[in-house]
């Protein structure tokens, strides 16, 4: 069940932000969650959250998020992550269609998200592509980007 992401969610998510992404991210990851909730404050200037729980049990969270950096028609995805135990189950699929409608409901035009290699293929299947752009901040070396005005 998808619910909007609140304070007490931050140390399950941060663990399955290490869990599926890396425990090097974990830090960056609970200030990111913090400074999320406080939105907006000095970098984030909208920030929404949401997790996938299952009998009390967090295993998906995501979020679109905008800084004072990034262009005005332009949001990314942050900590997008499914706990490997229960991926292929239609999951990551609701995730992302949520962060979609997200994007388009708050007027953004582009979607950005840093990916792994390994997730490259399932941002393409719901049309991202790879392009040689810089958006702060910074998290992975493939940066992918969707145009949202034909939805």
């Amino acid at each position: 069940m998808i619910r909007e992401f609140v304070e007490i969610d931050i140390p399950s998510c941060v663990k399955l932000v290490g869990i599926c992404l890396s425990h090097e991210f974990e830090v960056d990851a609970a200030k990111d969650f913090v400074d999320g909730l406080t939105c907006p404050n000095s970098e984030y200037v909208t920030c929404k959250r949401i997790v996938w729980e299952e009998n009390g049990i967090i295993i998906g969270v995501c979020g679109i998020y905008r800084t004072d950096q990034h262009p005005l028609d332009h949001a990314g995805i942050c900590w997008f992550g499914v706990h490997p135990k229960h991926r292929r189950n239609g999951i990551g699929s609701a995730l992302i269609n949520w962060c979609l409608q997200e994007a388009v409901k708050q007027k953004f035009t582009t979607l950005f998200v840093w990916s792994v290699e390994s997730a490259r293929s399932f941002y393409e299947r719901f049309g991202f592509k790879a392009v040689d752009a810089y958006l702060k901040p910074k998290e992975s070396d493939i940066s992918m980007i969707k145009n949202l005005e034909q939805l």
